[in-house]
């Protein structure tokens, strides 16, 4: 057996994977007497450790086993010892599906944040037996009839329909551009785009990219020729960062662009930011440096026992770990999968640490979504019935036409 310590792009010390059975198990380390001394139960993910979601998932680790941390190395002799059993899916789906069988086989039953849309979508059939819990996962899409399936987490969708809507309440475009991964990622959040400019009365263009693309000429090129004074980059960082350094920064300072938490990863917001671009991100957890909410106040307090750094991700990963707990108390510290479904069904318009949860019939306990206009702004909580599109909308008052995406400055789609 051997011991790897794998680090994000910052070359952060994140994580601990201890290969196993030609699996990556992440672990955590803990006083091994404690261990001793307790039961131990056992909760499982798989998730994208390597690959070009590595940076993420290390940072959404960091919030998880903080804490996991605390609870175990502060709970009585009686409490369980909670071990977090987590396997790479690489980032691909038949990976993901063979990690989770394999969890199955060693029972364990309770799956926390497995990420990746096309992912998660390639293991419905066997997620829907029932055989495990699917807790908090990142994905696009909602399952509203899956009931062994919880979400805490305004979907991709609600950020981008959130984006908009906030960039044009106040503001006149004629035209956006949107840049999306031509894949599952990538074209909800385009179609939701869609019907919110549609709303709106503005006309759009799309510019798909394949995932794993390298050059991005011909995508830069349309976006310049369309015109386009709103662009959303509906991306993943890598290919957000080609494709300004293509356009080149400077033909961009005239332009609103706005991007969804993706793309506040790998040092991309900081880029945008320093370049000087009138840039708006979505988040759909609080600021992890300045939120007041008592829970990014425990958060900050965990992470700098490991001295872990402070971000959206970890905290994520951070929150989603404390509902988790939350539920498990009230299942008697059992892993009693039914118990937890029963716990979070039963959250309808409570404060949990601040955060308002309600859950939904999507199976959702949280649409919450902020809006990120600065590095030293502060966020601010989007409120959807405030700002929905409407008549009183200067778009729709110029009553803009909606484009023919099909050919605009003679470039077919």
């Amino acid at each position: 057996m051997k011991i790897y310590y794998v680090c994000d792009l910052l070359k952060r010390s994140i994580i601990v994977c201890i290969l196993l059975s030609m699996q990556i198990g992440i672990k955590s380390l803990a006083d091994e007497s404690i261990v001793a001394q307790k039961r131990m139960v056992t909760i499982g993910s798989s998730m994208s450790i390597t690959g070009q979601m590595g940076p993420y998932i290390s940072s959404v680790y960091e919030g998880i086993f903080s804490a996991l941390y605390d609870f175990n190395m502060n709970s009585s002799i009686d409490v369980p010892y909670i071990r977090e059993y987590i396997l790479d899916d690489m980032y691909l789906p038949y990976k993901k599906y063979e990690n989770i069988k394999f969890l199955e086989s060693k029972k364990i039953y309770t799956l926390l944040m497995p990420n990746g849309t096309a992912n998660i979508e390639y293991c419905m059939p066997t997620i829907r037996e029932g055989n495990v819990l699917i807790l908090f996962p990142v994905t696009a899409y909602q399952y509203p009839d899956v009931k062994n399936m919880i979400k805490c987490r305004a979907s991709i969708i609600e950020e981008v329909t959130a984006l908009i809507n906030y960039s044009t309440e106040k503001t006149f475009f004629k035209r956006c551009a949107i840049f999306y991964q031509n894949d599952l990622f990538g074209i909800g959040q385009k179609d939701a785009a869609h019907k919110v400019l549609k709303e709106k009365k503005i006309e759009w263009i799309d510019v798909p990219y394949e995932r794993n693309l390298v050059s991005f000429n011909e995508q830069a090129e349309k976006v310049l020729k369309s015109d386009a004074d709103l662009i959303a980059l509906l991306c993943i960082p890598s290919a957000a960062f080609e494709l300004i350094r293509t356009i080149k920064p400077y033909k961009l300072f005239n332009k609103k662009m706005i991007g969804t938490s993706d793309l506040m990863l790998g040092g991309f917001s900081s880029y945008v930011y320093a370049l000087g671009l009138n840039f708006t991100f979505s988040s759909p957890a609080p600021n992890p440096v300045k939120s007041t909410l008592q829970i990014a106040k425990e958060y900050r307090a965990a992470m700098k026992k490991h001295s872990f750094k402070l971000n959206m991700f970890s905290l994520e990963g951070y929150i989603a770990a404390q509902l988790f707990l939350d539920a498990f108390r009230a299942a008697q510290y059992e892993l009693d999968n039914q118990k937890i479904v029963q716990h979070f069904e039963n959250m309808h318009g409570i404060y949990f640490k601040g955060l308002l949860l309600s859950f939904n019939k999507e199976r959702n306990l949280s649409s919450n979504v902020w809006i990120v206009k600065g590095p030293n702004v502060d966020w601010m909580l989007y409120k959807k019935n405030e700002n929905q599109s409407g008549s009183s909308n200067r778009n729709v008052q110029r009553g803009v036409k909606v484009l023919d995406t099909k050919n605009i400055g003679g470039m077919k789609q």
